[in-house]
């Protein structure tokens, strides 16, 4: 996996092109609920058609807990790279670019700390995480919308068909829409 951090306006990825087929899609496609886009963006490019993951609440974990159980070293300093690349051959190994230069050498900062097993005889041994890591779902309870989002929305939805309207209307939020419309 290559993760880049780029520079606003300074840098061009190929997927930029991708974008920009789904943009000039969008120009002559309607979708007033964010399930009709998956519809535009399958039909921006028929002859190989993007593939869609459809996300639910439940495909949002929290990591939280490799703060305390990743074994981080004192090299790794995210916010000088622009590049970090993680290969399933070597898991334990980062390999990081302070530039998007293809010629710079990467540095590797390896994620394994040695522990002592206590074994007999003793022995040093090697582990990803200090334990087995569970990684529940980050968020609970669908997270409602601002009030003066849904009340926005609500103002919006004088304009759509009726069976669009629903969607809006069962939004998560605190705000009664009809004593504010």
């Amino acid at each position: 996996m290559e993760q880049k951090f780029l520079v606003t306006g300074h840098t061009f990825l190929p997927c930029d092109r991708l974008f920009a087929l789904i943009e000039k899609k969008k120009k002559h496609c309607t979708a007033y609920i964010p399930d009709q886009w998956i519809e535009v963006i399958l039909s921006a490019r028929p002859s190989k058609p993007f593939l869609i993951q459809r996300m639910y609440r439940e495909s949002f974990l929290s990591f939280s807990a490799l703060l305390q159980n990743l074994p981080r070293p004192n090299t790794f300093k995210v916010t000088h790279y622009c590049k970090i690349l993680l290969s399933k051959e070597s898991p334990s190994e980062v390999l990081t670019t302070t530039t998007h230069n293809t010629e710079e050498n990467a540095a590797m900062h390896n994620f394994v700390q040695p522990f002592w097993t206590g074994r007999n005889p003793p022995s040093w041994s090697f582990r990803f995480f200090r334990e087995n890591i569970v990684f529940p779902i980050k968020y609970e309870q669908p997270i409602p919308i601002s009030d003066k989002k849904f009340i926005d929305l609500g103002k919006m939805c004088l304009y759509l068909r009726d069976e669009y309207k629903a969607y809006y209307r069962n939004l998560p939020h605190s705000v009664d829409l009809e004593t504010q419309l």
